[in-house]
């Protein structure tokens, strides 16, 4: 995606150059990057599992749970749900920072932030409307697939109750389809990421995606405007 916002010439068909060098790269050059991302994600499941199970044992045998050890539990659970959230948010902007340029996974979080940061466009990194759309339209190709299967229950291609046929339709639709909607929620994220670092290139490879982008981000944010000067369309805050 960072190849086709920069040189479309290299990204033009699903075989091309781009395709296959950004798969080489991710196993090998950034692949420690994207596993040293994944281990905080995993260090802190790990240990909300953890105070999960100690809760219930708690539950469990009320005779030896004392309240210093609920209260324990609690403040230790309530820490890691703090942390989960800026963690995924952090890994999603940095994780196309690795894959566009290559740097560290540290080294990489520090250039979108302070991207973002020179743009002025910390605000729209929090917003997470895209993920909330894919999110729905994931869930509506799931309820297509349920009655899928529930249609070729009625056809009589295949016997077996009615509610299971939906539920298997249901799951494998919804599988599939998030494993798509979030190919394309990274595609977005790139293309915001290749926008506020190279305006002027993307505005070159593609001049009315540029103008679009900045619409929106006027529509959405109607204090600010746009500067069209030797440099390329860039929304500032006023």
């Amino acid at each position: 995606m960072g190849t086709w916002c920069f040189n479309k010439t290299n990204a033009s068909t699903c075989c091309s150059p781009a395709v296959t060098s950004s798969l080489h790269r991710s196993i090998t050059f950034s692949f420690g990057s994207i596993c040293f991302g994944s281990l905080f994600g995993a260090i802190v499941t790990a240990f909300r599992i953890l105070t999960s199970i100690a809760r219930n044992q708690d539950r469990n045998d009320d005779n030896n749970c004392s309240l210093e050890d609920g209260i324990l539990v609690c403040i230790i659970e309530c820490i890691l749900s703090l942390i989960k959230d800026p963690i995924e948010y952090f890994n999603r902007w940095t994780y196309v920072y690795v894959g566009i340029y290559g740097h560290s996974y540290i080294k990489s979080g520090k250039g979108v932030i302070e991207l973002f940061r020179a743009r002025g466009w910390t605000l729209i990194a929090t917003y997470d409307l895209v993920s909330y759309t894919l999110n729905f339209i994931a869930v509506q190709i799931s309820i297509c697939s349920g009655l899928a299967g529930v249609a070729i229950i009625a056809l009589g291609y295949i016997y077996a109750p009615t509610p299971m046929a939906f539920c298997i339709g249901f799951i494998f639709g919804f599988f599939i389809s998030s494993a798509m909607m979030n190919v394309i929620k990274k595609a977005t994220n790139t293309l915001i990421v290749c926008y506020a670092d190279s305006p002027a290139m993307l505005e070159e490879n593609h001049p009315e995606l540029a103008q679009e982008i900045a619409k929106a981000w006027i529509s959405a944010f109607p204090d600010c405007r746009v500067i069209l000067e030797k440099e390329p369309i860039i929304a500032v805050s006023v």
